[in-house]
Parts: C-alpha cells; sequence; structure tokens
C-alpha cells in the first residue's frame, strides 16, 4: 500500500513538473488566456510616420492688374485654379506620448493636425479689360501666389477641424483593436491634441 501511494505521489510530482515547464502551452490549450500588459499594446499601437487624415480640394480666383504704354492704358487678367489639400499630423517628427493608469485607461497625447500643404490641379487664364493683353509676367505673379491661396481657402473650409476629428477616431480605434488583438484590459482609450 505504501508503494502504491509513493508511486501516485511521484507520477503527480512528474505531472506537476511537466505542466509548470510547459504551462504556456497548456493555458492556450485549454483555453486559459494571459493578459498582455498596456505597455505592449501602446507599443504596438504607436503610429510613426506622416499620416493623411484630411483632404480639401478647393478652388479660387486671383485677379491682377499691370500698366502698358507708359501708363497710359491698363491690362486685367483672372486666373481661376483649384487644388488638392491634405492635413494630418507627422508621427515621425512627433511622436506621441501616453500616460495610463491602474483601472486600464489609455491616453494618447499627440499634436494637433497640421496642413501638409496643396497641389494644384489646374489653373486658368482669362483676359480682362484692356486693349493689350497682359503680360506673362502678370501671369507668372499670380501663379506665384496660387498656392499660398489655396492653403488658405483649405483651412477656411475646416480642413484642420476635420483632420482633427479624423484622427481622434482613428487612433482610439486604433488602441482598442490593438488591445482586443492582444487580449489586453483595456477599460478606456482617448486621444488628446496639444496645440502647436
Amino acid at each position: 500500500m505504501i508503494r502504491f501511494l509513493a508511486g501516485v505521489i511521484f507520477t503527480l510530482a512528474v505531472v506537476a513538473a511537466v505542466l509548470f515547464v510547459f504551462r504556456d502551452a497548456v493555458g492556450t490549450a485549454v483555453g486559459v488566456q494571459r493578459i498582455t500588459p498596456l505597455a505592449t499594446v501602446i507599443e504596438k499601437a504607436t503610429p510613426t510616420e506622416k499620416t493623411v487624415y484630411a483632404e480639401a480640394h478647393p478652388f479660387v480666383q486671383l485677379t491682377g492688374s499691370e500698366p502698358q504704354f507708359f501708363g497710359l492704358l491698363q491690362s486685367d487678367r483672372l486666373l481661376v485654379a483649384g487644388g488638392d489639400c491634405t492635413a494630418g499630423i507627422d508621427f515621425q517628427k512627433n511622436p506621441p506620448r501616453f500616460a495610463t493608469d491602474q483601472k486600464g485607461t489609455v491616453t494618447m497625447m499627440v499634436l494637433e493636425p497640421e496642413l501638409f500643404g496643396c497641389g494644384i490641379t489646374e489653373q486658368r487664364f482669362f483676359d480682362g479689360r484692356g486693349l493689350v493683353p497682359a503680360s506673362q509676367n502678370l501671369s507668372n505673379t499670380l501663379s506665384n501666389e496660387v498656392a499660398t491661396m489655396l492653403a488658405d481657402a483649405a483651412v477656411r473650409s475646416g480642413i484642420l477641424r476635420v483632420a482633427q476629428d479624423s484622427a481622434a477616431t482613428k487612433l482610439e480605434l486604433r488602441l482598442r483593436q490593438m488591445s482586443d488583438a492582444l487580449g489586453a484590459k483595456l477599460t478606456s482609450a482617448s486621444v488628446q491634441f496639444a496645440k502647436r
């Protein structure tokens, strides 16, 4: 009887040792989920690239005049131009910061979106009043002002506000999706924007 009990105890000890050594594999096999630290979620969810969160397609009109024939005449030229503008956050240049607490709350702190720039997609010139057509110099002067005018129009249209709303939604979703994928305990996720 004593030998039998000793054998049972030895067998249980061997099984316990095997379970201890292979606890991760066994835990996975029987459905035991290990909680991933929030630090891992933050590391995986941290954006690192320049990201566009909003686009605008403004049109602008510019009018210019120049004197002709020693100021005796005047020529006008109208420029109608359209462009594509983008706004977002350059995470490579300005990485986000994070704050966490013991309750599983994560707050991502990023700079507010900026206007990346505007590209001219089309422009047309029209001669206005005057007996003499405007010169190419006037056209060049108007063309040099188009990018700034398009950028101003994009900002007035609300591109930065749209970019901020989009960034907040996508960054928070990114934190939650990564938390779910890694099995971490995330009770709350939010994004805060700092002024430039």
